[in-house]
């Protein structure tokens, strides 16, 4: 098997070189407030073991992941809290090097109306994705969001829309694996859907399963918006929201998911409203040409970089 980057993307993943790319940023993420976990210190003194047995384990077929750490952090200042499910250091290698290897992959396979967790897309492209409709006459719109999105979203619609870009089985099992819920140590009860809030590849996931809810949606004529479980609709025609409002809810509803009525609501660039932090009016926020990511040529080749200090020369 291939360990220079080249092979199958489980071959990849599960190569000393892919892992050492996950360690890496886990060890970047932990050091970024200038202290290191114990078991991050264990994993460092013990580098070539601890990179060895989960790359045995993983082309054996034999890996594992261990039990999840949970806690809870506040939600908000509703005094709500969101648990978190914590993989150990190991695991957090392992996904981290999946995510580092299909990324580029996923992105092929989602809706240019998604704008949570992608490599050089976000709230600015949001903002003027729905600015850019407001001006096409798109003036009428819903604002609502799916509800407990993350417990409750089916693992394999994510792996459904990531199989054909990916052509790889054993990738495709391998985080069937990873996501699948699992007991977290000091808790009775398995969670038997969802993904769990912690993990470096659930953002990836929770933004796949609703690819062909996206699709759906733009299909039927919509201007369309989602961040996450966040989701605006826009129409030229206001009762044209009723029914943009059934379909949504038909399409999630098989799934398991429906919408939080309490964040539903009609409103219109006229009246105004904020979505993603920004203020829209019937003229503000302006249209940024350089956000046109439609107009944009398609590139003959895409070059991934990712060493610091490296140099690239492309002719």
């Amino acid at each position: 098997m291939s360990e220079s980057g080249t092979g199958t993307l489980f071959e990849r993943i599960s190569s000393r070189e892919g892992l050492e790319g996950g360690w890496r940023m886990v060890l970047a993420k932990d050091a970024s407030d200038g202290i290191l976990q114990r078991k991050t210190k264990e994993f460092a003194e013990h580098l070539d073991d601890f990179l060895t047995e989960p790359s045995k384990s993983l082309r054996s077929g034999t890996y594992e992941p261990d039990p999840l750490l949970s806690f809870g952090i506040p939600k908000g200042t509703s005094g709500e809290v969101r648990t978190l499910h914590i993989p150990s250091i190991r695991d957090r290698v392992v996904e981290r090097a999946v995510v580092n290897t299909i990324t580029h992959k996923a992105d092929l396979a989602m809706s240019p109306c998604s704008f949570a967790y992608r490599t050089g897309i976000g709230t600015d492209d949001a903002v003027d994705h729905l600015a850019r409709l407001r001006d096409a006459g798109y003036r009428y719109v819903l604002r609502t969001d799916i509800e407990d999105y993350f417990p409750n979203l089916n693992i394999e619609d994510a792996l459904a829309a990531l199989s054909p870009i990916a052509s790889c089985p054993r990738t495709i099992d391998l985080i069937r694996l990873i996501a699948r819920p699992r007991r977290a140590r000091g808790e009775r009860r398995t969670r038997n859907r969802g993904i769990a809030q912690g993990s470096c590849l659930s953002p990836l996931l929770a933004n796949l399963a609703l690819t062909d809810v996206d699709r759906a949606m733009g299909d039927a004529g919509y201007g369309y918006a989602r961040f996450a479980d966040d989701i605006v609709i826009c129409s030229p025609h206001e009762p044209d929201l009723l029914e943009a409002l059934e379909l949504l809810d038909s399409l999630l509803t098989p799934r398991g998911l429906r919408l939080n009525q309490e964040k539903t609501a009609m409103t219109s660039f006229d009246e105004g409203f904020c979505y993603l932090g920004t203020d829209f009016s019937r003229s503000f926020p302006p249209v940024d040409p350089r956000h046109d990511i439609k107009g944009r040529p398609d590139p003959d080749q895409v070059v991934y970089v990712g060493r610091d200090g490296a140099r690239v020369h492309v002719s």
